[in-house]
């Protein structure tokens, strides 16, 4: 038996952009000489293993910087996430645009899932490489969050605790206790209610700036592409919630 590897043994090894780069290069390539879908396939795989290991790369990281958002090291890799991630957005962004538009599309439609290729229809609604920059300034902003939420204490029956603790009170069976722990939830953050109004108030500002530079009316929009939602939208939502009320 396959012995697991648990999280906390898992050796952290950075995904640099330039590793990103050249996997996809070498995709690009893959697909652009193809003769045939068995061609694109294995280059796909080839692809998705490389994203596989950022994706593990960054999860884990940011595992790791929540569990401890004052570790300097994890701190320096999620700023390089923030930073880098949209920009493997565009490689994963370019990556569905030829799946999507080379010739043997339909052949690969019937060997992979028809779904397969209506996400990649999405990816390209919720990302271009024109809001890059913005990007990387609302990953900023969330990871600022993340980490004053986390070194925020909380005043709680004579001791000073963070939110994780503050949380298992919010949910205890005596009624008293859960009383008692959101007044100490609601006092904190007004306590920090000018730094959280400012984060948000960016964050509104950039998702909204996103949102047009993409064409769209709103984040909400934009918001459903992100979702990767591709069975319902907005107004069908909008319809639902008239029904139940």
């Amino acid at each position: 038996m396959k012995k697991i590897t648990k999280v906390k043994d898992i050796v952290y090894k950075r995904y640099t952009i330039e590793e990103g780069k050249a996997a996809f290069a070498a995709f690009e390539s893959a697909v652009k000489n193809a003769t045939s879908a068995a061609d694109i396939l294995k280059a796909r795989e080839a692809w998705l293993t490389e994203m596989r290991h950022y994706a593990t790369a960054a999860s884990l990281s940011n595992c790791r910087f929540t569990l401890n958002t004052r570790d300097e090291f994890y701190q320096a890799e999620m700023d390089y996430y923030d930073e880098k991630s949209p920009e493997f957005q565009e490689l994963m962004t370019a990556y569905a645009s030829l799946m999507l538009n080379t010739p043997f599309r339909p052949e690969l439609e019937k060997t992979l899932n028809p779904r397969i290729f209506k996400n990649f229809e999405i990816r390209r609604k919720a990302f271009s490489p024109i809001v890059t920059e913005e990007c990387k300034k609302e990953n900023a902003l969330t990871t600022e969050y993340s980490k004053f939420m986390s070194e925020m204490k909380f005043e709680y029956d004579g001791k000073e605790i963070p939110l994780t603790v503050l949380r298992g009170y919010l949910s205890h069976s005596d009624r008293n206790i859960r009383r008692a722990a959101a007044e100490a939830l609601g006092k904190g953050l007004k306590k920090n209610a000018e730094t959280l109004d400012r984060i948000y108030d960016d964050l509104v500002k950039i998702r909204t700036e996103i949102a047009h530079k993409l064409g769209y009316r709103d984040f909400v929009e934009l918001g459903y592409y992100r979702m990767g939602r591709i069975d319902y939208d907005r107004e069908m939502v909008s319809r639902f919630r008239e029904n139940v009320v």
